[in-house]
This record gives structure tokens, C-alpha cells and sequence, in this order.
């Protein structure tokens, strides 16, 4: 018999199969884009379902498109090299290098799109010669264009690998642009609108966190510049990316004015305790008769063959329980549930009815700390987003490292909940620690790590725009006068261990 070894399914978004049963917080029409939008951002912290999202929508929009009226391109995933991005980055002063990120971006669109009008032979065959020919006159100015369409991600290495400094800002900043721009825009009238997918831009965002940082700023404002002007490309391209949040955070906190939120191109993964549990009866009614101890499955308790009436940590139900050792994410959410079902598997094979409430517990707390070092590993990454004499000369070890420091760090508060002034302590002393410009106790927050009690309910970051607070709060605890506790999530994931 066949082992299937990821009955959840694989944490990996690009290769999980599509699977319209599985329960997802966002339908596939509330996810696609009007006639009137150039460009959507899809949003979400690591796992929420970025890559997962773009496949659906993908997928739908192949379904149910005339490749007449529409060419949608297959998703972009090549990325450049980190050590690329890096020295992009590093060669222009810190107050310019998200413009030139933004500028970098858009010539790489560009050219891309180019590339598709002039080399895909279903849109070539709808150019006249002449237009076709005057085209390429313009693009191969700024593109040494080989007969075949490129990526924007290709493209974009191509612009940030083979310049030097000057040549750079000289390449970027080319008055011709606008010609080239304003000719893609009057000739292209009887083509198909072209859509772009791009995922995986975080992929490498551990190795050099303050340069990817920027780069993904850039390629939001250029998305952003995209989306205000309908006559870009004359209308004729359609993109939609996925960025992690810490992105849109940053972005949100330091602009001024909240515009941001009322953009109708941002679309923000609604991850919350009601759709997150039915991603877990959805993953648990579809498993196999090989991780089932019995034929009929309606929830957790179920599956495991716990009683309702257990209760665990805190008089939590087992789904509480569970979900309360996650960051309510399906990656999360999948880990658990693939290392349930395996024990679930085992005790089969060894003709047991059910598993014990200790190897219940046993099993979660396991894949709790690691997910809790997951978790400190992704704040030192965002740590490093503000220091860019830190990441000037870092590498994916010394990252490792810091995060190793951290980790003591925050054991030294290990203790479950923290009054006020506790809390500005662990900040004073993080300045200290990690910087004077970090501000600890609200990366901590971003990260699901540290949240606040509310109404006796632990209250984390939701991932959405209206979670964040603005720039002159410098602290949680500005968040509201009100809220006097707050709660440290390390356990058991930190205490544990």
C-alpha cells in the first residue's frame, strides 16, 4: 500500500496539489482581480498561503479565460541571486535605495512584457511587421533581446548583475523610457492583455534581510505607481505578486497618511481561530483510511480518539489546545497535523483503538518549540531589516547565530505573562542588546510572539492593515491605555526546550 507522507499535505505552497475541498479564508472570485485593476498584491505572513493563493487564482483565471481576449503567463519563481540584490542595494545611500529598487523594478516590467509582445508567437501574430519591427528598435536600447520571452525576475537580474555603479544610475535614470513607453502604449491597441504572476520574492529573505527588504518596498511602490496609472503598458498587463507582510507593515507604519489601507490592489490573508479550524476539519475529513482509527471523522477529537469531555493546558479543548500552539496559519497547521497523523499511523499498526491524552500531548509540544524556534528565527530576520551595517557583511550563518542570541534572550522572560513595566524593561534592554533603533516588543508582536490579554483572551497580530500601529506609537503599550498585561507566546515552545 502506497504511504502517502504528507497527509496534510506539503508545507511547500508551490507544490501542493490544488484542492477546491480544503477550506481557505478567501474565495477564488473574492480573490480576482476587476477589469478595472492593473495590479493585486496578495499579502500574508510566511505560511499563510501566499504561493498556495496565487496557484488558485491562477488556475482559475486559465479556466475560465479566451486566450483571445487574455494571455495569462505561467508564474515567475526565478528570482535573482541574494548576493545580487545585496550589492544593488549597497550601492546607493540608504535614503535612495527603495526608489531605485521601485525604478529597477519597473524597467524590468517592462522589458518583460516586451519580451512576451515580441517573442510569444499568439501575441507576435497579432502585430503588423512594421509596429513589430519599431518596437524592437526602441527595446533593445535598454535589453539585448534573443528571440525569446523573459521573466521579470530574469530580467531584473540581468539589470542589477551586469552594471556597474554609474552605469546603473545612468541605466535607470535614461530619458528615452518615456519614448520607449509612450510607443508600447500607442501600438499595442490590438493585443491581448497579458497577465504576470511573481511568487517566491521572500524565498531567500534570510540571507540578507535589510537588502530584500528594500527590494520588496521597491516592487511594491512600483506595483503600487502601476495601479494608479491605467494607461501603463496601455493597459495591457496585469499583475499580481505576493509579499509578506513585514513589508506592508513597514511600508505602513513609516508613510504618512493611511491611503494605504483603502488601496483596492492589497489583499491581505484573513487568517483568524474560526477559518483556521475549518482548515483543520478540512485536512482531517480528507485523509486516508491509513491515518483513521475510525470510519466516521467529523473533528480533532475524532480523528485522535480523544473524548470531548478531556481537557488539556489551561482547560482547553483539544482543538484549542492545538490551535493555540500554532500561529493560526495553515503551514503550521499542516506541520502539526502530518505529525499527528503519523502517529495515528504507528498506533494503527500496533492494533491500538485510540491515542493517550500524553502522547497527545507529547506530539504538539514537539512540533510547538520547533515551530516556536521558527518563529524566533523570522524575528531576528526582521531585526536585521533595520540594520543595515549589520547585514553589510552578514551571511546565512551569522544569521543563525543572532537568532541563537535572541533565543537566549528571550528565555531570560520566559516567564507567561508580563506587566508593563516589565515589558519596558525587556525593550531597554533589547536597545541595548540589539540596537538602539530596534524596537523589540513590536517586531516581538508582528511575529505572534508577544501579544496582549484582552477581555481574558490573548490577543495576537491578526496579519491585517488595521492590526498595525502607527508610527509615533513606539510601543505595544501604546496600542491602548487599557491594556495593562500582556503575554509572552513562548510557551511551551521557549520554556520547554
Amino acid at each position: 500500500m502506497y504511504l502517502d507522507p504528507f497527509p496534510f499535505g506539503n508545507t511547500d505552497g508551490t507544490s501542493q496539489p490544488l484542492d477546491e475541498q480544503t477550506a481557505n479564508p478567501l474565495s477564488t472570485q473574492e480573490m480576482m482581480p476587476s477589469h478595472q485593476q492593473t495590479s493585486l498584491v496578495i499579502v500574508g505572513a510566511k505560511g499563510t498561503g501566499k504561493s498556495y493563493s496565487l496557484k488558485r487564482l491562477h488556475h482559475s483565471l486559465i479556466s475560465a479565460s479566451s486566450y483571445h481576449d487574455y494571455y495569462i503567463d505561467e508564474i515567475q519563481r526565478d528570482v535573482p541571486p541574494s548576493d545580487d540584490v545585496q550589492d544593488f542595494t549597497f550601492s546607493f545611500a540608504d535614503r535612495f535605495a527603495t526608489e531605485k529598487w521601485s525604478k529597477a523594478w519597473r524597467c524590468a516590467i517592462v522589458n518583460a512584457f516586451t519580451s512576451h509582445v515580441l517573442f510569444m508567437p499568439q501575441i507576435k501574430a497579432r502585430l503588423e511587421d512594421s509596429v513589430a519591427s519599431r518596437l524592437l528598435d526602441l527595446a533593445t536600447h535598454f535589453y539585448p533581446f534573443r528571440d525569446t520571452p523573459i521573466s521579470v525576475y530574469a530580467q531584473l537580474a540581468h539589470i542589477i548583475h551586469e552594471k556597474d555603479d554609474v552605469q546603473l544610475n545612468e541605466y535607470l535614470e535614461d530619458s528615452r523610457w518615456q519614448d520607449y513607453l509612450h510607443t508600447i502604449e500607442e501600438v499595442l491597441q490590438s493585443i491581448p492583455t497579458l497577465y504576470f504572476f511573481m511568487d517566491s520574492i521572500d524565498e531567500h529573505y534570510h540571507r540578507f534581510p535589510y537588502a530584500w527588504m528594500k527590494c520588496q518596498k521597491g516592487l511594491f511602490y512600483c506595483i503600487r505607481g502601476i495601479a494608479a496609472d491605467p494607461r501603463f503598458l496601455g493597459g495591457k498587463l496585469k499583475i499580481i505578486i505576493a509579499l509578506r507582510d513585514h513589508v506592508i507593515f513597514d511600508i505602513f507604519r513609516n508613510d504618512p497618511g493611511s491611503a494605504l489601507l483603502n488601496d483596492r490592489f492589497l489583499l491581505v490573508l484573513p487568517w483568524d481561530q474560526d477559518s483556521i479550524t475549518r482548515f483543520l476539519n478540512s485536512k482531517i475529513s480528507a485523509l486516508s483510511e491509513q491515518h483513521l482509527f475510525a470510519g466516521q471523522v467529523r473533528n480533532i477529537n475524532d480523528w485522535l480518539g480523544i473524548d470531548e469531555a478531556e481537557s488539556f493546558e489551561q482547560n482547553h479543548s483539544l482543538t484549542s489546545y492545538v490551535l493555540s500552539n500554532t500561529r493560526l496559519v495553515p503551514r503550521d497547521i499542516v506541520i502539526v497535523g502530518n505529525n499527528l497523523a503519523e502517529k495515528v499511523r504507528v498506533s494503527k499498526s500496533l492494533q491500538r483503538p485510540k491515542l493517550s491524552h500524553a502522547e497527545v500531548i507529547r506530539a504538539i509540544t514537539e512540533t510547538s518549540a520547533s515551530l516556536g524556534r521558527e518563529q524566533v528565527t523570522l524575528a531576528q530576520d526582521h531585526i536585521n531589516t533595520f540594520n543595515r551595517s549589520l547585514t553589510e557583511n552578514t551571511n546565512m550563518y551569522d544569521n543563525l547565530a543572532q537568532s541563537s542570541r535572541l533565543y537566549d534572550f528571550l528565555r531570560q522572560y520566559s516567564h507567561k505573562s508580563m506587566s508593563r513595566s516589565a515589558l519596558h524593561q525587556l525593550a531597554d534592554e533589547s536597545r541595548r542588546v540589539f540596537g538602539q533603533g530596534i524596537d523589540l516588543p513590536l517586531i516581538l508582536y508582528q511575529n505572534r510572539i508577544l501579544g496582549y490579554v484582552q477581555d481574558r483572551n490573548v490577543v495576537f497580530y491578526s496579519g491585517s492593515l488595521y492590526d498595525v500601529p502607527h508610527k509615533s506609537d513606539s510601543k505595544i503599550a501604546q496600542l491602548s491605555v487599557d491594556r495593562k498585561r500582556y503575554e509572552k507566546h513562548v510557551q511551551p515552545r521557549i520554556q520547554s526546550e
